[in-house]
């Protein structure tokens, strides 16, 4: 799987948000949905996107409950306003790795081979900051989709 190591200084991102508890990320592609559905959320964030483009943010993943939060989400340049919870992402090192294929079922294996091959091969762990989907502008159906699955890291 293609992967670039990038910095990136610390930002924040604002967005809405779903608790996830148990391990039910089921849910997500549902919120995913009701979100790029909603024409006045939509309406407010997009006129705002940033370099990272609309993204799914993973942050405070718990192991003991397996449980998060999942963001759909922008980067924040200062003036989205609303109910819309922001998030800072910290300084760091990100693994970045091409997803190439139809959402969701690419990201899904990717996910799964980052955490199962990529990462332990390249000798690296991930840092406990939030993890990012980027997605791009294209049909998200397609086979030659592409996103990006970034992820904070440090060498083991």
């Amino acid at each position: 799987m293609k992967h670039r190591l990038e910095k990136r200084a610390t930002f924040t991102i604002v967005g809405r948000s779903l608790e996830i508890r148990n391990g039910e990320t089921a849910k997500i592609p549902d919120f995913w949905m009701k979100n790029a559905d909603d024409q006045q959320f939509m309406g407010q964030v997009m006129p705002h996107i940033g370099e990272l483009g609309l993204m799914g943010v993973i942050a405070d993943y718990q192991m003991d409950s397996n449980s998060m939060t999942y963001y759909v989400a922008i980067e924040d340049d200062g003036a989205v306003v609303g109910e819309l919870k922001r998030l800072v992402v910290p300084a760091a090192t990100w693994a970045v790795f091409e997803v190439v294929g139809p959402i969701p079922a690419a990201l899904q294996s990717a996910w799964k081979d980052i955490y199962q091959n990529e990462l332990p091969a390249a000798g690296l762990c991930q840092t406990g900051a939030p993890e990012l989907e980027v997605y791009f502008p294209g049909d998200k159906s397609s086979s030659t989709y592409m996103s990006e699955i970034w992820i904070p890291v440090k060498k083991i």
